[in-house]
């Protein structure tokens, strides 16, 4: 066992432990480091509940580099631990913040098989926080995804266009690319959510038909969007690389098999 294994199933340990003593109606969990979140704000519009509630806000060192990102991430991993422990099926969830799309993404399959959360999102044409009440719905009959032209090689992409377009020009489009380009008019639903769920699933379903091996993921959403997109992903997918566009080009990227943050320029 290496002195990195050893410290993460410590950490793991330790974060279990330290959660026996919460003994909250429920949790939440507050991911941010793009910009702080204003809880008192939150409050004020009832979108958040903080009375007998577990808070967890994460992020007051918003990182502006490669090493700040991983501790960012090391801090989600040992929080979540924490929150899988005490997130049973009578307890209320509540999930927002400004993250990057990868770490929303990870948090997304880390915990997203609450059957029923709140998902905090901000609304910019009205400058305030709204709630939406989120439940997955998972179909043993995905919907149907264009193939188009013949799949060449073991490796593909997927495009989440909610919040802009994504230019083809910032990703290999060479490959086999299935893109959702609904854009959210500001404000996202329930309905929505679904629509991404949905596509997703069936975008993962179809690669297990088809050997894919790798999956390259790239999101242009506000949080709730890619917290969703991570709902649908399970251990039995292919690898998964999610990428982190910063200073006008995909920077860094997060595997979610290795849960290893790579620098990709």
């Amino acid at each position: 066992m290496t002195l990195e294994t050893g410290l993460f199933i410590f950490k793991k340990i330790w974060a279990c432990i330290t959660a026996i003593f919460w003994k909250n109606k429920s949790i939440v969990y507050l991911n941010s480091n793009k910009k702080s979140f204003n809880l008192e704000e939150a409050c004020r519009s009832k979108c958040i509940n903080v009375k007998d509630s577990k808070v967890i806000v994460l992020g007051k060192n918003l990182p502006t580099s490669y090493k700040m990102y991983r501790t960012h991430f090391k801090k989600m991993q040992y929080r979540l631990f924490q929150i899988k422990r005490n997130l049973k099926e009578n307890i209320d969830f509540t999930y927002g913040g400004f993250v990057s799309p990868m770490f929303a993404v990870f948090d997304g399959m880390e915990i997203g098989n609450t059957t029923k959360l709140d998902l905090i999102c901000y609304d910019n044409n009205k400058n305030s926080y709204y709630s939406i009440l989120y439940s997955k719905k998972s179909s043993n009959s995905p919907a149907e995804i264009e193939c188009g032209d013949v799949l060449v090689g073991n490796e593909i992409n997927i495009v989440i266009s909610s919040t802009y377009k994504i230019s083809p020009s910032k990703y290999n489009a060479s490959l086999k690319t299935f893109e959702f380009e609904e854009l959210t008019n500001n404000k996202i639903d329930n309905k929505y959510l679904q629509k991404v769920y949905q596509f997703v699933e069936s975008v993962l379903v179809w690669s297990q038909t088809r050997n894919i091996k790798r999956i390259n993921m790239y999101i242009s959403a506000k949080q709730p969007v890619s917290f969703v997109v991570g709902t649908a992903i399970e251990e039995r997918h292919p690898e998964i690389i999610v990428y982190e566009y910063l200073n006008n080009e995909y920077a860094f990227s997060l595997n979610l098999k290795t849960f290893k943050i790579a620098k990709t320029i």
